[in-house]
């Protein structure tokens, strides 16, 4: 029996231990062997501990332990959030995007919500002594300092390897500036709470200098995002932990505040903010709230109760996009996130999801406050409940990552626990359930008799089994990742053979993710352009095209037509490849303008696919429809520089010179002077001047342009003029019509 206990007690430390080590290397954790680095491994470290946290529990378990759980009025708020969060992925519009997040945006997705509420129920009983709940705390503090210290070290140049990802000036180990100003932010508000509490002088200087290191971030980088998040948390410290007794620590006090307050004026202040900013600094872009609402607005009004499903906010902004977006630099970003998660859960939860959302937020909040009346003299529930709303305020500024949640749900954790040892209030209780009442029962005969250690067994193993087949479920989509990342690699060192190989074992193993589809399909198209553009190409090369140039085809009908039909990404792929093979396919054009018709209907206010889908009616000699593609482009988006110089050709084609040299002086005023484009558009301007039919028609009225002058949008993000007179030999560049059979093939 001592034997038993003294495993058990192993087992809790070890278990301890690791949410230690999660709240530090979480922050920290990244690998380059997926094709995001950041977002998803952590996920993959997340579910990891959480699969070792429920073993180690069920091991406890088997060797005589009681059953733990922790009662607390966040029960029936997080359980009712959870099922609507199921209920939303059985109806969404792609259950593969919501059970595994979307392709580069992992979470929110079914199965990290299930892993956190499976990792809040599994840790907060463990966390049944003053320092496991303390240690927590600490780790996640260094944690996130030492993720904010790599921020740094980039923002300076001062990278830490070779890699070219490594050197990047917005480098750091959570994958998103956004996200690491917030963790900063919450930082150095946990670490001032823990700092009144501490008694030990070397700690207070160590957390002293991680709020130092953090607020210097935080000024650099001078984002709305870290200032409103920081402000919350100055507010939940004077709200919740006793601030005279911070202050009452006079040396420590003094210094840190002082410290803290010369960095926030050599980061403010402009004659030293111009010394050690740097200027070329990438700053993360984001959906405006305006553009954001329209959207998420939208997509209720057409899917009310549970909306189209987690992660699928990318599917509702091209259908739901505002045409306010085309008169700015972001019109050609196609955002998959919105301004902040409450509307993110509106667009894709509905309103079940958004008032379950805010049932769990609105009782978090009200729990917290609870602690303002705690007899805890060591602080614990107090710094935990400045943490905690600290964290709450993160889904009000910015949307929900892997990286931040789990914040939340770790402080919620501590929080829980801490109220539980404390044991002010009715938030929480420790519940223990125990088979040792059953393990006497008996009926007809001694063989009748239920052991104890048999019901135990019953308990413990089949939670063991679904945890275990959850990871072997997220290991199958790893894999098809990791293979994924191999064929970019490849791909980067032209090896097209070997990227097929991995680009084919990705979807053998995940044949559900469209993204692999067409990144196939692209890579068959590659290596047919390359295998056709020999000098000397065999009848056997010339089938090995026709089969690379089938997979193409088969490859996006898939992603179009079976994985996900409302992704625009997948139809307008589709519409490349047809295209390409126009040379070999007699109706491969028609089949590219019904792909790009599908991809308009599922992005209506997107001027270039109106662009593109014109361009193929110009080269198909159809220069009206061209034309009327072309207006379209110029009206969904005024100050597009080449539809108004692509609508010119047409009308050239179409004999209105005259009109087309209006659309040539717009062209003009949208350019910036210093470009080859601008001189390229004054030429033929000046040629077309000559033509009679021109000339004769030349007023003496100065145009609406001239008197404006130029363009306030001139050279603001205008991509390079295109001609689509020259895209007519794009269909021919590699396969030549000759080498390979005419094909009516789909």
């Amino acid at each position: 029996m001592e034997n038993s206990n003294n495993k058990i007690l192993i087992l809790e430390r070890f278990s301890i231990f690791i949410n230690v080590a999660l709240g530090l290397l979480l922050p920290l954790f990244f690998l380059p062997t997926t094709t995001e680095f950041f977002e998803y491994n952590k996920m993959a470290l997340l579910i990891t501990a959480t699969v070792l946290m429920v073993v180690l529990w069920g091991i406890r378990i088997l060797l005589g332990q009681k059953i733990e759980l922790v009662k607390s009025a966040l029960d029936i708020p997080l359980l009712a959030f959870t099922a609507i969060f199921i209920l939303a992925t059985i109806f969404s519009l792609n259950k593969n995007t919501s059970i595994f997040g979307s392709q580069g945006r992992w979470f929110p997705s079914l199965f990290g919500i299930i892993t956190l509420v499976i990792y809040y129920y599994i840790n907060t009983p463990n966390m049944k002594h003053h320092l496991a709940i303390r240690w927590s705390m600490l780790g996640l503090i260094f944690g996130s300092t030492l993720a904010t210290l790599t921020a740094i070290l980039s923002y300076f140049n001062i990278f830490l390897g070779s890699e070219a990802f490594l050197r990047t000036p917005n480098f750091n180990t959570t994958g998103s500036v956004t996200t690491i100003v917030s963790l900063a932010a919450f930082s150095i508000i946990l670490a001032l709470a823990y700092i009144t509490y501490e008694k030990r002088l070397p700690m207070q200087i160590i957390l002293a200098s991680t709020t130092v290191l953090n607020l210097f971030f935080i000024g650099l980088i001078n984002s709305i995002v870290g200032w409103v998040i920081l402000g919350v948390g100055l507010i939940s410290l004077i709200v919740f932990v006793d601030i005279a007794r911070f202050f009452a620590q006079k040396l420590v006090s003094m210094v840190t505040l002082g410290t803290l307050l010369a960095v926030l004026l050599v980061t403010i202040l402009p004659t030293t903010r111009e010394v050690i900013v740097n200027a070329a600094y990438p700053l993360e872009i984001a959906l405006p709230v305006k553009e954001s609402w329209v959207v998420s607005s939208s997509s209720v009004q057409d899917y009310p109760l549970l909306a189209t499903g987690p992660s699928t906010f990318h599917l509702n902004f091209t259908r739901y996009r505002p045409l306010s977006l085309n008169a700015g630099d972001l019109w050609n970003i196609r955002f998959d996130k919105p301004f902040n998660e409450i509307l993110n859960t509106l667009a894709t939860m509905g309103i079940l999801g958004l008032v379950a959302l805010l049932f769990l937020g609105s009782r978090i909040l009200n729990l917290a406050g609870n602690a303002r009346f705690s007899s805890d003299e060591a602080g614990l529930s107090k710094i935990a409940a400045v943490g905690t709303v600290t964290a709450v305020s993160f889904f009000f500024v910015t949307y929900a990552t892997v990286l931040n949640t789990f914040v939340l749900f770790f402080m919620l954790s501590l929080f829980v626990a801490a109220s539980v040892i404390v044991e002010y209030g009715k938030l929480g209780e420790l519940v223990t359930l125990s088979f040792s009442s059953f393990a006497a029962v008996s009926t007809i005969g001694e063989a009748s008799a239920l052991k104890k250690e048999f019901i135990n067994f019953i308990a413990a193993i089949p939670v063991i089994a679904l945890v275990l087949f959850g990871q072997y479920t997220f290991s199958k989509t790893y894999l098809g990742e990791f293979y994924m990342r191999k064929a970019i690699v490849a791909a980067i060192n032209s090896e097209a053979t070997t990227t097929y190989d991995y680009q084919a074992r990705a979807i053998n193993i995940n044949p559900r993710r469209d993204s692999y589809h067409t990144a196939y399909a692209q890579t068959n198209l590659v290596l047919a352009n390359a295998l056709a553009g020999k000098a000397d190409i065999t009848d056997a090369e010339k089938q090995t095209v026709q089969t690379l140039i089938a997979q193409a085809i088969r490859s996006s009908r898939m992603a179009t037509e079976v994985v996900n039909p409302l992704n625009v990404n997948n139809w307008q792929t589709r519409g490349l490849i047809y295209r390409s093979i126009a040379g070999v396919a007699q109706n491969a054009a028609e089949w590219s303008i019904a792909s790009y018709n599908n991809a308009i209907q599922l992005d209506p206010t997107n001027p270039s696919l109106r662009l593109e889908l014109g361009g193929i009616y110009f080269a198909a000699n159809e220069y009206l429809a061209a034309a009327n593609l072309f207006r379209q482009a110029t009206a969904l988006k005024p100050n597009y520089a080449n539809a108004h110089y692509n609508f010119a050709q047409a009308l050239l084609k179409l004999n209105d010179p005259v009109n087309a040299k209006a659309e040539l002086e717009i062209t003009k005023s949208l350019l910036s002077q210093d470009t080859e484009d601008y001189l390229i558009v004054e030429q033929e301007i000046a040629a077309l001047s000559t033509a009679p039919e021109v000339a004769g028609a030349a007023s003496d009225k100065p145009t609406v342009e001239e008197i404006a002058g130029p363009s306030q949008q001139t050279g603001q993000n205008q991509p390079p003029l295109s001609n689509p007179e020259e895209q007519n030999n794009l269909n021919n560049e590699n396969i030549n019509v000759e080498d390979l059979p005419k094909s009516g093939n789909q």
